[in-house]
């Protein structure tokens, strides 16, 4: 015996323009080049301070006498 059939009205998602009328794009677009400058920095800013700066930090403080 198997399992009945699934409705066809829960197989159609709703598009997210319809769900989310206030939203420009979606998560899997990218976003506009304004709005992706300011995190791209910020982000550059955390990856420097984590790569190069705590370790340049304790490898000085571990040579003084």
């Amino acid at each position: 015996m198997t399992a009945p059939a699934p409705k066809q009205e829960e197989l159609l998602p709703h598009a997210v323009k319809d769900q989310l009328s206030a939203i420009s794009y979606c998560l899997t677009s990218p976003p506009p080049w304004p709005e992706a400058i300011l995190p791209g920095f910020q982000h550059y800013l955390v990856m420097l301070g984590t790569t190069v700066i705590i370790p340049t930090t304790l490898e000085e403080a571990e040579q003084v006498p």
